[in-house]
């Protein structure tokens, strides 16, 4: 069976390449989608010198072989006797994902797996087949690692293959037949979708708090979980290039740490004219001489909402502005004392509040009347638990999409931000969401 694997999982990988680089069903095909995931997407995993980089064929190669002769266990836990299992990129999520899915699902769950420990080989013979499949596919790959623009992530399908063909033995082995999938934005998902799809796997793919826009578009599975409502009117516009059966509509990922504390509080009891502002950490990223590389996110966007704040608040003395700042933020006191200065320095003269390090930004919905942020996941939580919160995409194209319901919460320029603002501060917690026809945005209209 072990032979038999390493010639199906290379085989889906290279049709999906091919269909893309030869445009076989451009546009059209799953397969095709399936390549132009895998291999122009950007991949998070690299950076941008070894994306660059002529030899990044080779050290990924040399990698990924260290990888399989050092490594001979895979990172799993079995959790019971079951055939539901949960495919994720840590084990440090083990507890987070098990008690959502099985929230969400009513499912039980078996088995556990991490994709950072499937570079491995279960015996000297395993190991010295992968070699001789990984060595085949290094001689075929590394012209191509050294001269097309995608070479970092045609070089990325030598350990993304061994990850299927363990990930596919593993379920084989614990008898799992639906699986669960997180993240779901990396190159290799869709393709590992068609393999395990064949053999017979119900995959279950689970969204992150992201509109599906940035980089979920594209996506095979058999059925699809989404987090927001927006999702699943994102659904509907991407419904050419989801190649899913069913969709379902979940909680936010971290709802079960405060749903106790919110399902039975009021959101009307704000304190009115106190504005929230979600930071993203941009300005410290920046001054620390660090890049964006997250998965997504607008700095222009996030300078023009402090900017513009700044300018409403000293127009209007009688509303205050309490900060709460990034978790990258508030990790060392010296971050903190920089975040701190810079808010204290940009806002002189408005009335602001820093919140302290320990305070939890969605455990602390309650302080503020309405929040800000250009598209902070604090921010979609604060909608679920039902309290008032304004998206600033001011510079992001896509973003709202055209005729979807988060349209009337979105900032587009400083104009239709101070709109917003003088007309959310006004309105009820429940004018709010009916008048913007978001109801359907809150936990209480969306029983979980």
């Amino acid at each position: 069976m072990m032979v038999w694997l390493l010639i199906k999982v290379p085989w889906y990988f290279l049709r999906a390449m091919w269909a893309f680089l030869l445009g076989l069903g451009k546009g059209k095909g799953q397969t095709w989608y399936a390549g132009e995931f895998l291999v122009a997407r950007d991949d998070f995993r690299l950076s941008a010198p070894e994306k660059e980089s002529r030899l990044v064929g080779l050290k990924i190669y040399v990698r990924t072989l260290r990888a399989i002769f050092k490594n001979s266990k895979p990172s799993l836990e079995k959790l019971a006797d079951a055939s539901v299992g949960i495919y994720d990129s840590r084990m440090a999520n083990l507890k987070l994902r098990t008690e959502y899915v099985e929230a969400q699902s009513g499912e039980k769950v078996g088995t556990f797996i991490s994709s950072s420990g499937l570079l491995y080989g279960e015996g000297f013979l395993q190991k010295i087949l992968l070699f001789c499949m990984l060595s085949g596919f290094f001689s075929f790959l590394w012209p191509f690692t050294i001269l097309s623009k995608y070479r970092a992530n045609l070089a990325q399908i030598m350990p993304d293959t061994v990850r299927v063909i363990n990930l596919l033995r593993i379920l084989r082995k614990h008898k799992i037949s639906r699986l669960y999938y997180f993240f779901i934005f990396e190159i290799y998902a869709n393709v590992a979708a068609q393999v395990l799809m064949s053999e017979g796997i119900t995959l279950l793919k689970v969204t992150s708090m992201s509109p599906l826009t940035f980089h979920a578009r594209v996506v095979i599975a058999s059925e699809l979980c989404v987090n927001t409502a927006y999702q699943m009117e994102e659904t509907r516009i991407f419904k050419d290039t989801l190649f899913v059966g069913k969709f379902h509509l979940w909680a936010p990922e971290m709802y079960m740490d405060h749903i106790e504390k919110y399902r039975e509080a009021d959101p009307e009891a704000t304190p009115k004219h106190v504005l929230g502002y979600y930071s993203s950490g941009y300005e410290l990223r920046f001054s620390l001489g660090e890049s964006h590389t997250g998965f997504f996110g607008d700095p222009e966007s996030d300078d023009m909402l402090r900017e513009y704040l700044r300018e409403y608040l000293l127009s209007h003395p009688e509303v205050k502005l309490k900060i709460f700042l990034h978790p990258f933020e508030k990790r060392s006191d010296e971050r903190y004392a920089q975040a701190t200065k810079y808010y204290f320095d940009h806002f002189q003269g408005c009335n602001i509040e820093i919140m302290g390090r320990d305070i939890s930004t969605v455990g602390s919905l309650e302080l503020v009347d309405v929040a800000l942020s250009v598209l902070s996941n604090s921010l979609a939580d604060r909608l679920y638990f039902g309290y008032k919160g304004l998206f600033t995409p001011f510079t992001v194209d896509r973003l709202p999409a055209p005729g979807t319901s988060l349209e009337a919460i979105c900032a587009k320029s400083k104009a239709h931000l101070f709109e917003l603002l003088d007309r959310s501060m006004a309105q009820s917690t429940d004018e709010f969401f009916r008048e913007n026809k978001i109801d359907n945005y809150r936990f209480r209209r969306n029983k979980t």
